[in-house]
């Protein structure tokens, strides 16, 4: 088929699908405690079922093709190695534009020292012809500092973390690693002739890690993440997003609500409007 443009899209798991909370699907370990015996803990994986369809990139224009990289937890540290790869392939030429989900930093996620294919297999369940995913195997996030290990989660938040961790999760080294990775990208973008576009899933304007493209488009969407103005008002409304209640019992945090992504309509209602910003430029 011959299609209008070419894009490539960067994306964490926010464009990996769509998302249905399941209590039934977190995935305890049996945690050894003080007086000898073991008790179930959840991990914080499972929670939520990933259906690789229904992301919001399927509202985007059926004239174009889009090639996606998309890991979960990953961010613009990720994204660059992505354009890096094709750059010095000279296969950036194969696109017309590339399209930057951006979502909370730092996310200092790094893969093996070995070629980016090996890091990535090829989605084959996806329904959209138009869509060509890339999902990230175990190897393309070899240290991530965001992860759980680190006792960290998105933007920042952390769980009985040492002070050091804070310091340096927050530190101005990881701020000057985004913003070089984030120019690095601006600049290859540029110096290739490619257009770029970027959104932010969230408001980090107040965040000490805001992430801009000096040669690239901001699109004017609202945040699809978060509550009050300036956001699509879908947060924690079950027609538009995966959330629930866990038994404390296995809480790894005494935490029992869990908050995970997007429902296929809620990421219709996203892509929706993002389809509608993008084509004033494309």
């Amino acid at each position: 088929m011959n299609y209008r443009n070419h894009a490539l899209i960067l994306g964490c798991s926010f464009s990996n699908g769509s998302y249905t909370f399941d209590a039934d699907f977190i995935k305890p370990d049996l945690v050894l405690q003080p007086d000898g015996s073991t008790k179930p803990i959840d991990t914080g994986l499972g929670r939520e079922h990933l259906d690789v369809n229904g992301s919001w990139i399927e509202q985007l224009s059926t004239k174009d093709h889009y090639t996606l990289y998309t890991t979960g937890g990953v961010g613009v540290a990720q994204y660059s190695t992505v354009i890096e790869y094709y750059y010095e392939k000279n296969q950036l030429q194969d696109f017309d534009y590339v399209l930057i989900q951006n979502t909370w930093e730092p996310r200092l996620c790094w893969q093996e020292p070995r070629p980016l294919p090996e890091c990535y297999w090829i989605q084959e369940n996806l329904d959209a012809s138009n869509i060509t995913m890339y999902e990230g195997k175990d190897t393309s996030k070899h240290f991530n500092f965001m992860s759980s290990a680190g006792k960290s989660n998105l933007g920042g938040h952390f769980h009985n973390a040492e002070e050091w961790q804070v310091d340096m999760f927050q530190g101005e080294t990881n701020k000057a690693v985004i913003h070089s990775c984030a120019t690095y990208i601006d600049e290859i973008c540029r110096l290739c002739n490619k257009k770029l576009f970027y959104f932010h899933w969230a408001n980090t304007s107040k965040g000490p890690h805001v992430l801009e493209y000096e040669h690239g488009q901001k699109l004017d969407v609202p945040y699809p993440w978060g509550v009050g103005k300036g956001t699509f008002d879908l947060f924690m409304k079950p027609k538009y997003h995966a959330y629930g209640y866990i038994d404390p019992s296995v809480s790894r945090d005494g935490k029992d609500l869990f908050v995970g992504h997007f429902t296929k309509e809620g990421n219709r209602v996203v892509g929706k409007r993002i389809s509608k910003e993008l084509e004033k430029y494309i």
